[in-house]
């Protein structure tokens, strides 16, 4: 009788860029084994088996690989669910630490689980213990004019724009001219504001238009084969943040 085969635990990456000029920022680091991507709870159980121990130098390995590539520091993004144990947040940093930089480090808390006072005041201690271990603080999944943002934003970092909000805001100029205010005075706070799941030209220059310097998606981490100069914004009668005309980013092959 055949050994059960142990599950192959793979790190995948999808890179953040600049939007404003053609360099990658970060990484955002998600596992998985065979077609299943683990929950944060699921990578945590993953990496205290002493039997996985090759997930972490995997993950450092690539992140010293694309850092040489892009000739910057990147941050390596992971995601948290708010409803984790903090003791099992703090065995996973401290393994962490043993392969990466924490202050190399963006730790995303989904907001899609804060919605109550008594879990916003439980995750401002959260944040604020990632700050004392020097580790970037981070909301995932947020919308920009969500209550809630207003009394997280003096506790992050960074902050990531839930997948959708830029095709709503170019449907509709109304809420995107309002988005446009908030991100604006994210801006000022020097938040980091990051436009997930940008699929198209016209969803990258919406994002630029609104104010957002970074993103990910697919339109940014294919390859392109012909390198393309920046190009003036094409005019364009009716809704501003749909469907204008720009490239923006030469040659990501590498990618």
């Amino acid at each position: 009788m055949k050994a059960l085969q142990q599950p192959l635990y793979t790190p995948v990456f999808t890179p953040i860029f600049h939007l404003a000029e053609p360099k990658i920022v970060g990484l955002d680091v998600q596992v998985k084994t065979g077609q299943k991507f683990l929950s944060d709870l699921e990578i945590f159980s993953v990496l205290e088996s002493s039997e996985k121990k090759n997930l972490l130098p995997q993950i450092s390995e690539y992140l010293q690989h694309w850092s040489k590539m892009s000739g910057e520091k990147l941050y390596l993004s992971w995601p948290v669910s708010c409803y984790v144990d903090k003791k099992r947040v703090g065995i996973f940093l401290e393994k962490l630490a043993k392969f990466v930089p924490l202050n190399q480090v963006e730790m995303m808390l989904n907001m899609q689980g804060i919605n109550a006072e008594e879990v916003i005041d439980q995750h401002t201690a959260l944040l604020e213990w990632f700050q004392k271990l020097g580790i970037k603080r981070g909301l995932s999944h947020a919308r920009p004019l969500d209550f809630k943002l207003n009394e997280l934003c003096e506790f992050v970092d960074v902050l990531k724009i839930k997948k959708g909000v830029i095709k709503e805001m170019q449907d509709d100029t109304y809420l995107a001219s309002q988005c446009h205010a908030v991100i604006e005075k994210l801006n000022t706070k020097n938040i980091k504001i990051v436009a997930d799941d940008l699929y198209s030209k016209s969803d990258v220059t919406c994002a630029i238009l609104i104010g957002i310097k970074y993103g990910q998606g697919f339109y940014l981490s294919r390859s392109h084969s012909i390198p393309k100069p920046v190009r003036t914004l094409k005019k364009n009668q009716g809704n501003p943040y749909y469907d204008r005309k720009i490239d923006l980013f030469p040659d990501l092959a590498w990618v």
